[in-house]
């Protein structure tokens, strides 16, 4: 048997517990406990109203099932773009010779390879340069002033406009 020290100890413990983990129903010894006037003391312990129960799961209607007899499929994601997916390696990039351009095919050649060596040394080290070449065609003579105060950006960003309106596909 207890004595009225450990049953209010017990009492008070359970009262605690209750409170702290919202419980809505206290054991009816524990409050039988809890509010039993001792011998020793005339004060009762604070009786603890439980908290009202949350709405159970119980009250909603089930969420709707797929029939057990079709399997749910997920539809196949679409393309983000109609546009071809090139491999890295070349391959089946041309659709009718799915090999050309690929890696370690060699390339068809009009004219036999003129290597210096005759395998793989660039020939032609007596040639001129293209800049040689280029200023014996159209040679400027010193620095032509721009009269519009533009910078080479300019030119840049009209290029960078030009190309990004021609490769745009067409969406009507």
């Amino acid at each position: 048997m207890l004595s009225v020290f450990h049953k209010k100890w017990v009492a008070a413990t359970a009262i605690a517990s209750c409170v702290t983990l919202g419980a809505s129903v206290l054991p009816a010894t524990m409050a039988s406990a809890a509010t039993s006037p001792t011998p020793t003391t005339a004060a009762k312990l604070p009786v603890v109203t439980p908290r009202p129960s949350a709405p159970t799961t119980a009250a909603r209607p089930p969420a709707p099932q797929p029939p057990a007899s079709k399997p749910v499929v997920p539809p196949k994601p679409t393309p983000a773009a109609p546009e071809p997916r090139y491999s890295f390696n070349g391959l089946g990039n041309n659709l009718l010779h799915t090999d050309w351009g690929s890696v370690k095919v060699a390339f068809l050649r009009m004219a036999p390879a003129a290597y210096a060596d005759g395998k793989s040394t660039m020939s032609g080290a007596t040639r001129p340069s293209a800049r040689a070449v280029s200023n014996a065609i159209d040679a400027q003579s010193g620095s032509i002033p721009n009269n519009r105060r533009l910078t080479d950006m300019v030119y840049v960003f009209g290029q960078f406009l030009d190309h990004d309106i021609t490769r745009t596909i067409a969406t009507t």
